[in-house]
Formats: structure tokens, C-alpha cells, sequence
């Protein structure tokens, strides 16, 4: 389960970068990509918090 959750979050930071370099060469819609990040964001913090629950 937690090295599932360690992928995931792995996953999640690498589709962070590629929403940065997106966000970067399209200016016009990066409160789009901004949106995005921030959902991803709170997956990994999401994620984390059951991480560090099944170790308890």
C-alpha cells in the first residue's frame, strides 16, 4: 500500500513539472494550468496524510 501511494505521489509530481513547462509556454490559460497544479497538489498532500496514517 505504501509503496502504491509512493508511486502515485512520484506520478503526481511528475505531471506537476509538465503542467509548469505547459503553464510557462502558454501564458493566456495559466489559471487553467494553475487550477490543475493545485489539484495535484492536494492529491499528493491527500495521499501523504493516508501514508503517514497506515504507518500509525
Amino acid at each position: 500500500m505504501i509503496k502504491d501511494n509512493t508511486a502515485k505521489i512520484v506520478g503526481l509530481k511528475g505531471q506537476i513539472e509538465e503542467l509548469i513547462m505547459e503553464r510557462i509556454n502558454d501564458r493566456e490559460h495559466a489559471m487553467v494550468y494553475n487550477s490543475m497544479i493545485e489539484k495535484r497538489e492536494t492529491e499528493i498532500k491527500d495521499t501523504s496524510t493516508g501514508c503517514f496514517a497506515i504507518n500509525e
